[in-house]
């Protein structure tokens, strides 16, 4: 696939925001590969928060952009105040949040910019904000996978992407649709699958009704806001628990507003 098709939420925030995660379109990252890099349950996003309330200039949403999360602006915050630059805070912190691990943070240079204190906050807030995106990444794989009928469809109609006409502005907004998440991601890979089958070089795949059988279904109602999330990861971490269920809630939270 082309460089801009290959992965679906690798980018957080625009092209021009500095702390990016890249926007490459169509593929969405499989449970299995979201898996690959654990969370930080321990994440104090309360400890960013309280920080973050004590600094008295907003975020300059223009300048940094903005990455759709409480943490993440929480982040940005605290390097803006404390003196840094959009590229500096990208430079520090990209690969990190991308790949979701804080090893990549060169922790040293960073302290140099904005302090030891600071550093260790926005360690512990880069930290939730890569679990903000993991979790996100499992359920965009789970909302995918269904719609197409399984990780096998979706990976033979990334294949097909790749050498097909669709043009780099379509390509771009099924990006941001499947980005999004839910109903718009379940839209996007629906469409992308339709045009698959109407390319008649293509074997045709009608077994759109199956659930990939790795796609956890049960349906649950509890919605959980991020500071019960950060918690409850913590001590499923501690017990050894699966925390599906609990990644599943904070992403109905979420879809909440809350």
């Amino acid at each position: 696939m082309t460089e801009e098709v290959k992965e679906v939420v690798e980018e957080v925030v625009s092209e021009e925001v500095p702390v990016e995660v890249s926007e490459e379109p169509v593929k969405a990252v499989s449970e299995e590969e979201a898996a690959e890099k654990p969370v930080d349950p321990e994440a104090d996003a309360d400890k960013v928060e309280d920080t973050v309330e004590e600094s008295e200039a907003e975020l300059d949403v223009e300048a940094w952009g903005d990455t759709n999360s409480e943490v993440g602006n929480s982040v940005l915050r605290l390097i803006q105040n404390a003196g840094g630059t959009p590229d500096q805070a990208k430079a520090l912190l990209f690969e990190a949040v991308r790949d979701n691990d804080m090893s990549k943070i060169d922790k040293a240079e960073l302290t140099k910019l904005v302090g030891e204190a600071n550093a260790t906050i926005i360690m512990t807030g880069a930290s939730a904000f890569a679990t903000e995106i993991a979790a996100k990444n499992i359920e965009i794989a789970k909302t995918v996978n269904e719609a197409v009928g399984g990780s096998d469809n979706w990976i033979a109609v990334q294949n097909w992407v790749d050498t097909s006409s669709i043009s780099d502005s379509d390509k771009a907004e099924y990006n941001e649709l499947l980005a999004s998440g839910g109903a718009k991601a379940r839209f996007a890979a629906t469409e992308l699958l339709n045009k698959y089958n109407a390319d008649s070089g293509n074997t045709q795949i009608t077994d759109t009704n199956r659930i990939d059988p790795d796609v956890d279904t049960e349906t649950q109602s509890e919605a959980i806001t991020a500071k019960e999330y950060y918690s409850r990861m913590a001590m499923a971490s501690r017990k050894g628990e699966d925390t599906t269920s609990i990644k599943a809630a904070r992403a109905r939270g979420r879809k909440a507003g809350i």
